[in-house]
């Protein structure tokens, strides 16, 4: 994955660990956004307790996720 960020973006490579299935995560986060992952602070629908970070393949399993937007696979 390669990004360009402006001098004032403030945007950077991360690793997190999915809460669900342990598995340590890539992704960038930035200002307004985060990409690799989801950040269970802003999907509160879907969040277990506790949980902070989810990968795709676990909040694509999630019956509430898929019954709202869908499968991919």
């Amino acid at each position: 994955m390669s990004f360009k960020a402006s001098s004032h973006s403030r945007i950077k490579r991360i690793k997190v660990i999915c809460d669900r299935c342990k598995q340590t995560l890539e992704g960038i986060r930035g200002d307004e956004f985060i990409a690799g992952f989801y950040d269970m602070t802003k999907w509160e629908e879907y969040r277990h307790e506790n949980e902070q970070y989810v990968c795709d393949s676990c909040m694509f399993a999630d019956p509430k996720y898929v019954e709202r937007y869908g499968s991919c696979f």
